[in-house]
């Protein structure tokens, strides 16, 4: 059948054809992508100076691909003060100039870095064995000193999901902050191993397994937990390796898992980014390193087949510098989120989606609309709508209801149905708006009471299906409508 373009308004959601999903050949912009969802994209590196591997390098100074650069070991201690009081910053001051230079951030140096052990016990470090627990605030406190606008981390390994190693980093912000020491936020470093065993996937850690039906729920509701402290969180060293050879399974299921932690993050709102520690599988051949021989013997990108023999292939590209699957399930899963509220005027968030749908499309990536929610009284926005279809881009209103503070009032109620005719006629006036999908139907199954308590009935239809003075003022705002086009599903 074929409706008229001004005859679709859908009441279930919408299912225009992947808006945001490229063949799997060039790249995506993983960066572009993850900050027009308000987030980062950045990677690791050790291997610049020198380096005469161009694929690389250009690669790594990315800025689409990669928005922030985080020294691998070049701003540790022992890379900066080898022997007591003789100091050297070549290396680090090298990696800071290129980011700056191809317009990237720089996540900078270990301040404070695996402080417990597995069971939750403090670390025997140099620091612990002299001073004690107090050594983690002194830290703290000295870096605010020094630099009042650094961001300042805790960090560890195998802390992303709850358990006696997390559950210590707990406490131990908690404590923290009661006192008053200056903590920014949490960094969660994924480091996993890609394993199969029938019937479901699993994620294989070095403390035992995790099955991914539950892994994404128990890394979001860990990751929240710090986030309702009031704690950024950062994914700051990701990378899934796998025993070698990678066969098509493994690839698969490292690239789910990828999408899976790349999901988590996006679903805590102050998760603030993702790091891939390097960008590609090359590695140098080196076995039966330790880690400060390995550090010292310049690894070639990837450290986990130094570190585990026989295991490997870990990050998102190829020993060519060629993207894998991993790379394809990050990118759609950073795309997936394109679709948002709050973009339907113009302003910081629609400039941001707006640069990356014009940056899609001059790489050639397959893009066909944008999707706008709208969940709250309406401003103008057909200049927006108008500015997105100039690009030559289908316009879909994708999630509409409009609620207010409750009681309704009769005053509520008819400000309600001027706004809903307001939003029908923005896609009208616009040729490429192709439709409009209210968030449900009727007001006992709206989500808005259950996450904005006293605020609600926002739908077409009341609690007892009967069609509100909204509804009318949509028909009418349709019914007046001079067709133009068609629209088939």
């Amino acid at each position: 059948m074929v409706l008229s373009r001004r005859e679709i308004f859908a009441c279930t959601l919408l299912a225009i054809s992947p808006t945001l999903v490229a063949a799997q050949s060039g790249l995506r912009g993983l960066h572009s992508l993850a900050k027009a969802k308000g987030r980062y994209f950045g990677t690791s590196t050790d291997q610049l100076w020198n380096n005469k591997d161009s694929a690389y390098l250009n690669l790594t100074g990315s800025s689409s691909e990669f928005g922030v650069s985080t020294p691998g070991n070049q701003q540790k201690w022992d890379a900066t003060e080898k022997s007591r009081n003789v100091f050297s910053f070549t290396n680090a001051d090298y990696q800071v100039a290129r980011a700056k230079n191809h317009k990237q951030a720089v996540r900078g140096h270990t301040l404070v870095n695996e402080a417990f052990e597995e069971n939750g016990a403090y670390r025997n470090s140099v620091f612990y064995s002299t001073i004690g627990p107090a050594y983690i605030p002194i830290a703290l406190r000295a870096a605010r000193i020094a630099d009042p606008k650094a961001k300042l981390y805790l960090n560890d390994y195998n802390t992303d999901w709850t358990g006696s190693k997390s559950d210590a980093y707990y406490k131990l912000t908690k404590s923290l902050l009661a006192q008053g020491v200056p903590l920014d936020g949490i960094g969660f470093r994924k480091l996993e191993i890609t394993h199969l065993e029938p019937p479901v996937l699993k994620f294989l850690l070095p403390e035992g397994h995790l099955i991914v039906n539950s892994f994404e729920h128990t890394v979001q509701e860990n990751f929240q937990r710090f986030a309702d402290l009031g704690l950024d969180i950062a994914i700051t060293e990701l990378d899934i390796r796998m025993t070698l050879p990678a066969t098509d399974i493994l690839l698969k299921a490292q690239a789910e898992n990828y999408a899976y932690i790349i999901k988590s993050c996006l679903a805590v709102s102050k998760c603030v980014g993702i790091t891939t520690w390097d960008t590609s599988d090359d590695v140098s051949g080196l076995v039966n390193y330790t880690l400060p021989q390995l550090i010292l013997a310049r690894h070639k990108y990837s450290w986990i087949p130094s570190v585990n023999p026989g295991q490997g292939a870990a990050l998102l590209f190829n020993e060519k510098k060629q993207p894998k699957p991993a790379y394809y399930s990050v990118a759609d899963a950073l795309a997936a989120a394109t679709n948002d509220y709050n973009t339907d005027w113009t302003g910081a968030k629609s400039d941001a989606i707006y640069n990356l749908a014009k940056d899609l499309k001059a790489q050639g990536v397959p893009l066909d609309g944008i999707g706008f929610r709208k969940s709250r009284s309406p401003i103008f926005i057909i200049a927006n709508f108008e500015r997105f279809a100039d690009l030559g881009l289908e316009i879909a209103i994708t999630e509409l209801d409009i609620r207010y503070t409750l009681p309704g009032t009769a005053a509520l109620i008819a400000s309600q149905a001027e706004n809903y005719k307001y939003v029908i006629n923005s896609c009208l006036a616009v040729s490429r708006c192709v439709g409009v999908t209210v968030w449900d139907t009727s007001d006992d199954y709206s989500w808005i009471p259950s996450v904005f308590p006293g605020q609600g009935d926002a739908l077409l239809f009341d609690s007892n299906k009967k069609p509100k003075p909204a509804y009318y003022s949509v028909a009418d705002a349709l019914a007046a409508a001079t067709v133009q086009g068609t629209w088939s599903p």
